[in-house]
């Protein structure tokens, strides 16, 4: 798993060969919010759009888009080991 940050927001992804697609997920949110792409160049861009949409949704719903910070921390902790 690799590690990126979109909008400040982390992120992991990796590549998922018999899909033949990058795919990651956001960590610390209420929500998990995947994303996916052909290529590396455009996982980010398919990974900012699908937060744009979050966020958007949460706006909408008046609710926040944050996760509790343990469940955060351990995500993380996840990633580094």
């Amino acid at each position: 798993m690799e590690y990126m940050r979109v909008r400040r927001i982390p992120a992991i992804f990796g590549y998922d060969a018999t899909a033949d697609q990058f795919r990651g997920r956001f960590l610390g949110l209420s929500e998990q919010i995947f994303f996916k792409a052909s290529t590396l160049p455009s996982l980010r861009a398919e990974a900012a759009k699908a937060l744009d949409k979050f966020l958007s949704e949460c706006v909408a719903k008046r609710v926040t888009p944050y996760g509790q910070r343990e469940e955060y921390a351990s995500a993380f902790m996840k990633v580094l080991q």
